[in-house]
């Protein structure tokens, strides 16, 4: 059976739960016994019993579903701690909830049930969009809050245990949530996305590269020691798509202007011959890049001022393909086309198209999923 459990977390230390029901307007008696942190998020725990749990940079309690919680203000807390949340971590029932403040505003409010988000209110929280599931999030979030989560204290660790008596938080108004300065929850989910695109994209004209130095080794019999400036420009090119992910603004801006003092050499450099497409290929990527890197959304993203900025998560699985659809594209180029292996005539030329076109299809497929919802 899972962990299912209530409570707020606050980022300074406190001595007495009464500071904090005395900010809530909560009459409570007690300490009734010492437990240990174990029994604080028992399912066992009786609807009107309180924990209270002293960690080593804030403070944890949990509590029975008697307390006054959802939907009550406990914006008074902002008085005791710069940080403070209030949760649900409902394992069983899928239902998932918190509140985060910092410096005394609301930042973030989210209650999401059997998968589907009920409420979903103001900023998005940078581990919104590190590929979390919904337990993992309130996790994130109480540690964010008082330094420790459910899972990372000890469970041998000290527990008071109080009572609920009565009354609730006072009518008082709530605190407004702060200011979203650069775009709201959604359209910043799909300028993640986006900036999960810049990285395939990179990654694509790398691969594509990688592909043009064997191929021009194989048919052109160009000596490899020739071709040395293309392996430093393609690790070059991998570390700018890495700080592109990472969200670098100062590399976006060099990657704008390399691209367009490169653009007279990308022309020259394209001759009718085996890597002609390849090399059309990288400058339309090339182009999809800067178009991408000058949207209103992506220079916000760019721009904004975050501490632990999220690092969208690009799976092994999601480069492999990119791969494939690069493998598949050469062979329709280079292998079918100027070879013509299966000596077929025109047969050929339609295996070619279909190859290609399932390149482009397996590109598309990848990149389609690093849109956000």
């Amino acid at each position: 059976m899972g962990i299912n459990t209530i409570g707020i977390a606050i980022s300074a230390k406190i001595n007495d739960l009464r500071e904090i029901t005395d900010k809530l307007n909560i009459n409570i008696e007690g300490p009734i016994e010492e437990n240990c942190f174990e029994e604080a998020i028992s399912n066992n725990i009786e609807d009107d019993e309180i924990f209270f749990t002293q960690l080593k940079n804030g403070t944890l309690i949990t509590m029975g579903a008697n307390i006054p919680f959802f939907g009550e203000d406990f914006s008074a807390l902002s008085e005791i701690g710069q940080k403070f949340s209030k949760f649900i971590y409902g394992d069983t029932s899928s239902q998932y909830y918190f509140e985060y403040y910092e410096n005394k505003k609301l930042i973030r409010e989210k209650y999401i049930s059997e998968g589907d988000v009920q409420i979903n209110e103001g900023k998005a929280l940078p581990q919104e969009f590190a590929g979390l599931t919904d337990d993992e999030l309130i996790m994130s979030v109480i540690y964010q809050t008082c330094g420790d989560d459910i899972f990372s204290i000890e469970p041998n660790v000290k527990s008071i245990k109080y009572k609920y008596k009565s009354g609730k938080p006072k009518p008082i108004n709530k605190v407004k949530h702060e200011n979203i300065e650069v775009v709201d929850d959604k359209i910043y989910s799909k300028s993640l996305g986006k900036n999960r695109i810049i990285f395939f994209l990179v990654l694509l004209h790398i691969f594509l590269g990688v592909s043009n130095m064997i191929t021009s080794n194989i048919f052109l019999n160009r000596p490899f020691y020739i071709q040395i400036t293309n392996y430093i420009t393609l690790f070059i090119f991998g570390v700018m798509g890495y700080f592109l992910l990472k969200r670098k603004n100062w590399m976006r801006i060099v990657f704008i202007i390399l691209y367009f003092i490169s653009i007279p050499l990308t022309l020259i450099s394209l001759k009718p011959n085996v890597l002609f497409w390849n090399n059309i290929c990288q400058f339309i990527i090339d182009t999809l890049l800067i178009v991408l890197l000058f949207k209103k959304d992506i220079k916000a993203l760019y721009k904004q001022k975050m501490t632990n900025a999220p690092f969208e998560k690009i799976s092994i699985k999601e480069v492999l393909y990119l791969i494939l659809a690069v493998v598949i594209f050469q062979i329709g180029i280079v292998y079918v086309v100027k070879i013509d292996v299966l000596k077929m005539g025109y047969l050929t030329g339609i295996i070619s198209g279909i190859l290609i076109v399932l390149s482009f299809y397996i590109v598309k497929k990848v990149l389609k999923k690093n849109y956000y919802s």
